[in-house]
């Protein structure tokens, strides 16, 4: 059940409003009232989760109860210190050692095992069978429970900050609403423990936050269904084809506006629902085709990926603190994990270190004088060419050789085929629908994220007149969205595959 599903939009998420609002309207001077949502945000959140893969909802629910447990051992052993002797050159020494490390590493270290088991042993097996006894076709076939790297994502934030004091084990239903709360099981945002922690006790729900919510709703289904569908339809067409060099280039740009329309439409349809229960979530994207290099890329593309491994692996590795050759070996290490963690293929890798070596170099020159002198305009095209190009490989996946080939189209590096095979023009496949959302999305992806036009669009929303037709356009764009949706019949998340 996706978010851009008539089962969604017109049966679960009013259903499910219908139950909430019920009971929220009548216990909301109760102080059990957010108690009483979170069960029933539990209770819907199975049913989504069972609805898109049941075979996988029970082995998630008794992972839940393991999770739990381990972050209740966690939480009691925390102040808890054990007394260990080192002998060194004849000497004795104590080094105290905290013994919720003991559950904190027993924790981290399963949930790898469980998202290497389901993510990338069904990959590596048949390489392995080559030269051990694994038999890969037991694995071929492994069933992979949807959204599994966002719900380990979650988990490891729950056992670390347990550990870091930073948050409580909680109850076990608090443990399971964040694991299993439905707007981001299956592709984010990434929400920290310690965040949402906090909101599961205290939060509030008024007309402000709902109508919000639903903008955001609205907004994302249409960069979804209107956009990104129309975008992805057109450059799998052209995926694998025979094709000129301007062809080429029409479905690079195609496809780098797909995947960003495609994963903030949903990051925004994510939070809009969250808003609608009372649950913030911060943006997840922050106009990144607009930055003017990889490293500013990265601080707009998929906020929470980047602050989940900050915190988790490029601050624990010691970020900045052990002089400059650590940090860039550090921020290294941190993306070249970012592409193991999108997938196993030698693609993934190829792409976490592409961008890896472009925010080392980045880090090591932005205080050369010369580099400061480089007009914007350039610096935002090398970056928005970089950014765009290695999207090729999330495209073609594999081994990333015909992620190269699809590059060197770009440069007239046609490969085994010639001119004479190549049947069709670009004026075949750009139409004039295409090449005008092609526009707006273009514009819409750049432009509109210029703080003057921001600043602009919050001083005008305190006007009624503009707020009402505001309401009204999006009341209108909801409707297309409705009618592209039916009519299309392209709409898989490009993000649901990590």
């Amino acid at each position: 059940m996706g978010f851009t599903t008539t089962t969604f939009l017109f049966i679960f998420l009013p259903i499910l409003l219908a139950f909430y609002f019920v009971f929220y309207l009548k216990m909301r001077k109760s102080e059990s009232v957010n108690k009483i949502g979170n069960f029933i945000l539990i209770i819907f959140s199975f049913i989504f989760y069972s609805w898109a893969l049941a075979i996988t909802a029970n082995i998630l629910l008794l992972f839940s109860v393991i999770v739990w447990l381990l972050g209740l051992w966690i939480d009691c052993t925390r102040e808890t210190e054990l007394v260990v002797p080192v002998y060194r050159n004849g000497s004795r020494k104590e080094i105290n050692i905290n013994i919720s490390i003991i559950p904190l590493i027993t924790g981290v270290v399963t949930t790898i095992w469980v998202l290497f088991h389901f993510k990338y042993f069904a990959t590596i097996a048949p390489l392995l069978s080559q030269y051990t006894y694994i038999d890969s076709n037991k694995y071929v076939s492994i069933t992979v429970p949807l959204g599994i790297s966002f719900i380990s994502f979650s988990v490891i934030s729950y056992y670390a900050d347990i550990y870091l004091k930073k948050a409580s084990a909680g109850g076990f239903a608090d443990c399971l609403l964040y694991i299993f709360f439905f707007p981001k099981i299956i592709s984010g945002p990434i929400v920290l423990w310690r965040d949402f922690q906090e909101q599961l006790k205290e939060r509030e729900i008024n007309t402000e936050s709902f109508v919000d919510g639903i903008n955001l709703v609205i907004i994302g289904f249409a960069k979804k269904v209107i956009l990104a569908d129309t975008f992805g339809a057109h450059a799998d067409v052209l995926k694998g084809q025979y094709i000129d060099t301007p062809t080429a280039w029409f479905g690079w740009i195609l496809y780098a506006l797909q995947i960003y329309y495609d994963f903030s439409g949903y990051s925004d349809v994510a939070i809009g629902v969250s808003k609608l229960f009372g649950f913030r979530i911060a943006n997840n994207f922050d106009f990144p085709y607009r930055s003017l290099s990889i490293t500013e890329f990265w601080r707009r593309w998929h906020i929470s990926l980047g602050n989940f491994f900050k915190n988790y692996i490029y601050f624990p590795l010691g970020g900045n603190r052990k002089g400059k050759s650590r940090t860039l070996s550090n921020l290294f290490i941190v993306f070249v994990v970012t592409g193991i963690w999108h997938g196993a293929g030698m693609a993934y890798i190829i792409w976490g270190t592409l961008h890896g070596i472009c925010v080392v170099v980045e880090r090591a020159i932005k205080e050369k004088r010369w580099y400061a002198k480089i007009p914007d305009f350039l610096k935002w095209g090398v970056t928005f060419f970089i950014s765009a190009s290695a999207w090729q490989f999330f495209r073609y996946g594999g081994n990333g050789i015909s992620a190269f080939a699809a590059l060197g189209q770009l440069l007239g590096i046609h490969g085994s085929y010639t001119s004479e095979d190549i049947l069709f023009p670009l004026r075949y496949y750009a139409d004039n629908k295409v090449i005008t959302l092609l526009v707006i999305g273009f514009m819409g992806a750049t432009v509109l994220g210029d703080k003057r036009i921001l600043n602009l669009y919050e001083n005008l929303k305190a006007n009624n007149l503009f707020y009402l037709l505001q309401e009204l356009t999006l009341m209108l764009l909801f409707v297309i969205s409705i009618s592209s949706m039916v009519s299309s019949n392209y709409n898989p998340f490009i993000y649901f595959q990590f």
